[in-house]
């Protein structure tokens, strides 16, 4: 017989398609808000420099949140994926201790991703350029452990 995960499935199917869509979506709202204002010309600026001024700030900011809110749904999804299946087989008894760990790394390039829109580049570069370490470093060791 099935353990109670196959009995109740949850239909995060969607979840996925909507990290996918969500970063696109955030960077050209913001880059059509700041070259609609003119505060960024419109040949292809650092995507940070349309996130700079407020209320661009704020959208970018409050977007970036959203995306990074379901980047981490995604890692606890795909971790829950691999838990049951080292449950439901004979695995590897490293597998449940590597997954912990790349877990780890995805839910810390999740904040990272939020650190990059809600601190400026302009006026906090520290932890913006740490928010982007933490998103594109630590988040590349994520997708290569999985």
């Amino acid at each position: 017989m099935g353990s109670d995960r196959e009995e109740s499935p949850q239909h995060w199917e969607w979840l996925p398609c909507a990290c996918f869509l969500s970063l696109p979506v955030t960077f050209m709202i913001t880059y059509l808000w700041a070259v609609m204002t003119h505060k960024v010309e419109p040949n292809f600026p650092y995507i940070s420099s349309t996130g700079t001024h407020p209320p661009e700030s704020c959208v970018f900011g409050q977007l970036l949140n959203i995306s990074a809110l379901l980047l981490g749904c995604l890692v606890w999804v795909r971790h829950e994926l691999i838990e049951d299946y080292c449950c439901q087989r004979d695995t590897h008894k490293s597998l449940p201790w590597w997954n912990n760990l790349s877990s780890g790394f995805g839910y810390t390039g999740a904040i990272g991703v939020s650190l990059i829109g809600n601190f400026q580049a302009n006026k906090f570069s520290s932890i913006h350029l740490l928010g982007a370490f933490l998103a594109f470093g630590v988040g590349n060791l994520y997708i290569w452990m999985e």
